[in-house]
């Protein structure tokens, strides 16, 4: 028996294997996780189709699959074509009628232009109450403009071709890529592959610095002890002529906690899809 990638998700093409927890040889019972995939939206497990022997696996991890893709093969002990016929009987394709295309009805500009009086039947304001019909945007071809069953039944025809034939909107220019610069020119770093869901992360953070409103968090800190060591080392900086201020201790700080969280000390290329970490510290003040 094939085992395959099964659905993905919606608007999800392709995910990668992160890990493998089968091995060929290894027994496994139905719905039990074989492989982990990651996708651009979270960590999916992808079961066993049957009970049986894995005989092979055709992938390792950091491959990237996609939905059908064959992964490997399963011996289940003869029940294929039961499941194999099981499944073909549960999913019976239903011939469903084409519904008749709506032909978009020539009205004229008017028709979008807010009428201040309407003039109709009673049927015709009960009939537009009842479906939401606005009547002010329909202008009558009845006598002294005085809006007829069929002056309806044409605009309700435009909508619905609207919404079957939206206006396309010219597609955006893409944007021009900006070269990294060569970072390695002042330092060591480390340039690695970026998962799906980590290319996600970086996007909606891109989006989100350009959206949304930055703030500034501010705590209160207990120096005490920073400010009696610097009182303590101050007089010797001093004979040197440099002053030890509490930006120094800073500066400090945050470099002990870029190299302890170093995705904080790396910059993303969307043209390559990598990561790339440096390990050298460079601040501005």
């Amino acid at each position: 028996m094939d085992i395959k990638i099964p659905n993905l998700g919606d608007g999800i093409d392709s995910a990668i294997v992160i890990s493998i927890l089968v091995k060929q040889g290894d027994t496994v019972s139905a719905d039990q996780t074989l492989i982990e995939l990651e996708t651009d939206k979270a960590v999916a497990p992808v079961p066993s189709p049957a009970a049986g022997t894995i005989t092979s696996l055709t992938i390792k991890e950091g491959d990237t699959v996609s939905n059908g893709t064959l992964i490997g093969q399963l011996d289940s002990g003869g029940n294929t074509e039961v499941k194999e016929s099981v499944r073909e009987e549960a999913v019976q394709p239903v011939n469903v009628p084409t519904p008749k295309p709506v032909q978009p009805v020539a009205v004229s500009s008017q028709a979008l232009t807010m009428n201040t009086a309407v003039s109709t039947s009673i049927s015709i304001q009960k009939l537009a109450y009842r479906i939401g019909l606005d009547l002010r945007y329909i202008s009558g071809t009845g006598n002294s403009g005085r809006i007829t069953e069929t002056d309806v039944s044409n605009h309700i025809n435009y909508l619905q071709s609207l919404m079957q034939n939206p206006v396309t909107q010219e597609e955006p220019t893409a944007k021009k890529e900006i070269p990294l610069p060569d970072f390695s020119k002042w330092g060591v770093v480390d340039v690695e592959k970026c998962s799906p869901l980590r290319k996600k992360i970086a996007e909606k953070m891109v989006t989100a610095w350009q959206s949304v409103p930055h703030v500034t968090q501010q705590l209160d800190v207990d120096i005490t002890n920073l400010m009696a060591m610097r009182k303590q080392y101050n007089p010797k900086y001093q004979k040197k002529g440099v002053k030890l201020t509490l930006t120094v201790f800073a500066i400090k700080a945050v470099q002990r906690a870029l190299e302890k969280f170093p995705q904080f000390n790396a910059s993303y290329d969307p043209n390559k899809n990598e990561l790339i970490k440096k390990k050298y510290y460079h601040m501005g003040i």
